[in-house]
């Protein structure tokens, strides 16, 4: 796990026994050996899997990556801390998040993302902006339309994109207006809906400039700390109006995200960094954006890094689409059972016993990794002394525990 002569690889730490080695990791390196650059970093509260976490995307800042980090908790900001002494090269904040109105006293979200993600406005395109529309009340509604209303919503989306303005805001009137009340209760469940704070980052009101999110230089973290996403596998007409628009802000960003960085350069490295991976992967959607980038990750020159407090959270045991498309593994301190982290590691059955007594002796900030080649060995993680006082996440962050 020494620094191999090909890639950008940056000091991460050292092997906790002897012969202690200086370990170096480049997340976008396996690209260069013609192999996928994925990486999944697993460990409970406190073990220091996020701080970790936060090394890797401040190396690649410096590394002149371009990235984006989705960050549920709002644990990445801390990066911008660094950006902001000068430190690392440019990191910008996209929060989704809901304040009060000082003026009306009304719940909403920052002026800069109100409509920002607009499906009917998504792209340069009217067809494919019809087609995102019509996916997403679907998902809203939670159920099929029946035949007559398809067709009748589907004319009105397709009429509202072609306009030279186009939003939902207008999209809803002009369904609440139809003359059939099957279709006008259409447009009541979806202003029930929209009423929603954070719906308003759907509702371009063509009253202000609309807003893009600009991931195409730096890194970019995109907040979702405000966002109510349902638990693991709840379907989707138990979910609340809160979880649905969540579930449809979450679809819309995987495919911005998507659309920007698959198109941008080879030559450019990018990577797609998701923290707390379990609640993003279990959505359809974002499982499918981050198959996708496992399976073009290493032609698109994009690494993909996720962050979870255990194996068994997305099936990284099993053989399964993401299990059989990450390359690199560092395990935690966690309160997964040894076997499932050991068999996330890929190791062989006669392994088990040697590695498993190291498991049990992980301090914080000490991980067992597996590297690009299926290399194994413990290794405690290090950062220079500013960054390691900005990203502590606990107070006693690779100290050893007071007795």
């Amino acid at each position: 796990m020494s620094r191999d002569i090909y890639g950008l690889s940056m000091y991460i730490g050292e092997t906790k026994y002897s012969p202690k080695m200086p370990v170096f990791f480049d997340s976008n390196y396996p690209a260069y050996i013609n192999k996928p650059p994925t990486a999944v970093i697993t460990g409970t509260l406190g073990s220091g899997k996020t701080f970790f976490g936060l090394t890797i995307a401040a190396q690649n800042s410096l590394a002149g990556k371009v990235g984006v980090i989705l960050d549920p908790k709002g644990d990445f900001r801390k990066l911008k801390a660094l950006y902001d002494k000068g430190v690392i090269n440019k990191v910008s904040v996209w929060d989704i998040s809901v304040h009060t109105d000082e003026r009306t006293g009304k719940q909403c979200v920052d002026k800069d993302t109100v409509g920002m993600l607009d499906p009917t406005c998504f792209t340069p395109y009217d067809v494919q902006n019809a087609q995102l529309t019509l996916d997403v009340i679907k998902d809203l509604l939670g159920e099929d339309l029946k035949d007559e209303q398809a067709s009748i919503i589907s004319n009105l989306v397709r009429d509202v994109c072609k306009e030279p303005a186009p939003s939902m805001k207008r999209l809803i009137a002009k369904i609440g207006r139809h003359e059939l009340s099957s279709v006008r209760s259409i447009a009541t469940k979806l202003e029930l809906l929209f009423s929603s704070p954070t719906a308003q980052i759907l509702m371009y009101d063509r009253q202000t400039e609309k807003k893009t999110l600009n991931i195409k230089d730096g890194v970019t973290i995109i907040n979702m700390s405000a966002l109510t996403l349902p638990t693991q596998g709840k379907p989707l007409n138990e979910c609340t109006s809160e979880e649905k628009i969540s579930l449809v802000i979450i679809t819309l960003l995987n495919r911005l995200i998507r659309d920007i960085m698959f198109n941008m350069p080879v030559n450019i490295p990018k990577f797609l960094m998701i923290d707390e991976a379990w609640s993003v992967v279990s959505l359809p959607s974002s499982r499918n954006m981050i198959k996708e980038v496992l399976l073009k990750g290493r032609s698109l020159n994009m690494a993909c890094i996720l962050l979870t407090q255990a194996t068994s959270h997305f099936d990284l045991n099993d053989g399964s689409d993401l299990d059989a498309g990450i390359l690199m593994r560092f395990a935690f301190r966690s309160y997964d059972t040894k076997d499932n982290i050991l068999t996330c590691q890929k190791m062989r059955i006669g392994e088990y016993q040697q590695w498993a007594g190291m498991l049990a002796e992980l301090d914080k900030g000490e991980c067992l990794m597996c590297d690009a080649f299926g290399r194994h060995g413990i290794v405690r993680i290090r950062a220079d002394k500013e960054w390691t006082e900005i990203f502590k996440t606990t107070p006693s962050m690779f100290e050893k525990d007071k007795k």
